[in-house]
């Protein structure tokens, strides 16, 4: 009896070997990491394939980093893996990935070559290895990093790629860049010619080109700071600026200056002008766009084939444009052969006369009962700026009063000291050339603890040139703003705050921002949707507290902050602050009353 017990155990055994399908694992600290995560799978350095363990879907990551593994052979076998962590090991190749793998963390390792990539894969970080090349990429890669390796190209880029690292390698030139890429780092290669950067390159953190020795660039994106603008774009023909033979790109580029010399050439002695606005039509006199020069005079649109109109808004501006070539607007025709419009510059003067007077009134700060605040009138010569300074010798009278529930406490930081009668601050100036018009009017104020959140405190600004100036609509302003009892520190506030039905006049946006976080923020990127009942065209930046680019398509409007570097609040509560000020009309009678919103 106890022979055919011992007997029949015999033959279980055997039956459930001849089941089980081993495969020996080659590398011992592969083995020894799955014995101890998978110990009823293993048989000394033998792996049973069809160990529940091993083909489960609930088995989704593997994470061997950082084990001194040479040879990952068995992964093969995990089917249902979909994030392989196998960073920092002496891998010198992988064996075929599981199917449905998502996800491959390889960095730091000694591999030569990746095998065929899974089709589901969607993203790679190959970060520091030894790869000369790459296999064909997912059609839903997303995300690529390939930075320190020896490869001296790409494959072509899937469309759904986000982002591009691969840095620190010996490529000559890049593919095709994808309409979805918002990171693209290839600093420290051999690239001589870029190919067209996708438009959705638009944060100066996530936008890398240095140290390759290219000579001009394909086009101007919003991502670049300004030691990138200062390269020209490559221009079919041009030896000296594109003496590698660059394709030339499409859109329409150029400059906005002003003319010291008198030649109506943009040369290197020229004054370099910003927030000069321009704006692109299409054949139909259709607004397409809108755009401000940058600091270094630079403006761009990026536009396929078709005819355009570019035009300089000179209405109630205190410049005009000066040469007859291009003169106020030019018409430009962009085609397969002559895709790139470059040099379409103008030249900016100062109107004859002069105009000074209000822009902006900013209140900062907690604006709290019991809390000090402070307010910023923005007034001068309105000619500065654009980096223009057409008032200069004009002398006269800046006269501000602020009424609400409010105690004067002193001026601000840097601030002209006023003479003070009662809730009357009189400045008298000498010469408005030499005012700064963002600093010197700036009040410190603390809101009465009896005030309730709602009341309004309202400043009154007139300014008064000696002679008359060019434009008087602007010598005078009222802005009213609210006393507040909680504080949203990213919000959109708007005067007038009330209006009745049939307003048609124009509504001024501040749109407020704070860094809360615990480090400094980089970069910051603001977008709002605007209101069909807003004229478009006469939209106009009135203010701001940190240089930014901006763009107006349609309706959408976006503001970018490059190297912004904003303190968080805990450790600079005042400079964790920042703004954007703007202004439009109607281009309707409102049957609506409208108020202050969030902004989000």
């Amino acid at each position: 009896m106890k022979i055919k017990l011992l007997l029949a155990s015999l033959l279980l055994i055997i039956s459930l070997f001849a089941k089980a399908q081993y495969v020996t694992i080659p590398d011992p600290n592969f083995a020894a990491y799955l014995q101890t995560y998978y110990p009823s799978c293993m048989n000394g350095n033998q792996m049973d394939t069809t160990c529940i363990d091993i083909t489960s879907a609930t088995t989704t990551t593997l994470d061997v980093s950082y084990q001194n593994i040479s040879d990952l052979t068995g992964v093969e076998y995990f089917s249902g893996l979909i994030y392989l962590y196998c960073t920092s090991n002496l891998l010198t190749s992988l064996p075929n990935l599981p199917a449905n793998l998502q996800q491959l963390y390889c960095e730091e390792n000694q591999l030569t070559n990746l095998p065929s990539l899974p089709s589901n894969l969607q993203d790679i970080d190959c970060t520091d290895n030894q790869l000369t090349n790459l296999p064909n990429l997912p059609g839903n890669l997303q995300r690529l990093y390939c930075g320190f390796n020896l490869l001296t190209g790409l494959p072509n880029l899937p469309a759904s790629l986000e982002e591009l690292v691969c840095y620190n390698n010996q490529l000559t030139s890049l593919p095709s860049l994808p309409a979805s890429l918002q990171l693209l780092d290839c600093a420290s290669n051999n690239i001589t010619c870029f190919p067209i950067f996708p438009s959705s390159l638009n944060n100066p953190g996530d936008f890398y080109i240095i140290n390759n020795p290219f000579t001009c660039l394909p086009n101007y994106v919003s991502a670049m700071d300004d030691t990138l603008l200062t390269y020209p774009l490559c221009v079919n023909g041009d030896t000296i600026t594109n003496p590698y033979g660059c394709a030339s790109n499409q859109g329409i580029v150029g400059n906005i200056y002003k003319d010291n010399n008198g030649n109506c050439i943009k040369d290197n002695g020229d004054n370099q002008l910003n927030n000069i606005s321009v704006k692109l039509f299409d054949n139909n006199n259709v607004l397409l766009a809108q755009a401000n020069s940058f600091l270094n005079g630079i403006y761009n649109f990026s536009d396929s084939s078709g005819t355009y109109k570019v035009e300089i808004d000179t209405i109630a501006k205190p410049y005009f444009v000066q040469c007859n070539n291009p003169g106020i607007d030019t018409t430009i025709t962009l085609s397969t052969i002559n895709p790139l419009a470059s040099n379409i510059n103008f030249n900016i003067a100062c109107k004859p006369g002069f105009d000074v007077g209000v822009q902006s009134v900013v209140p900062s700060g907690w604006v709290f009962p019991g809390q000090q605040h402070r307010i910023n009138v923005m007034a001068g010569d309105m000619s500065h700026w654009y980096n223009l300074n057409c008032a200069a010798g004009v002398s006269g009278q800046v006269e501000i009063t602020v009424t609400g529930n409010v105690t004067y406490d002193g001026v601000a930081a840097g601030a002209l000291i006023p003479n003070v009668a009662g809730n009357v601050f009189t400045y008298t100036i000498a010469d408005f050339g030499t005012i700064n018009n963002g600093q010197d009017f700036g009040l410190l104020f603390t809101t009465d603890t009896t005030a309730q959140a709602g009341d309004l405190i309202c400043v009154d600004i007139n300014v008064t040139p000696l002679i008359a100036d060019n434009d008087t609509s602007n010598n005078s302003y009222q802005f009213c703003y609210l006393v507040i009892n909680s504080y949203d520190p990213n919000m959109k506030e708007v005067f007038p705050v009330n209006v009745i039905p049939g307003f048609e006049d124009w509504f001024t946006y501040t749109i407020h921002f704070q860094n809360t976080g615990s480090a400094p923020a980089f970069n910051i990127r603001l977008t709002d949707t605007l209101s069909a009942n807003l004229d478009l065209a006469t939209f106009q930046i009135i203010n701001y507290s940190h240089y930014n680019t901006v763009a107006l398509n349609n309706n959408l409007l976006t503001f970018r902050f490059p190297n912004i570097m904003l303190p968080d609040s805990t450790t600079n509560l005042e400079g964790s602050k920042g703004f954007v000020t703007i202004s439009y009309q109607t281009n309707c009678k409102l049957t609506f009353r409208y108020t202050n919103q969030k902004y989000s």
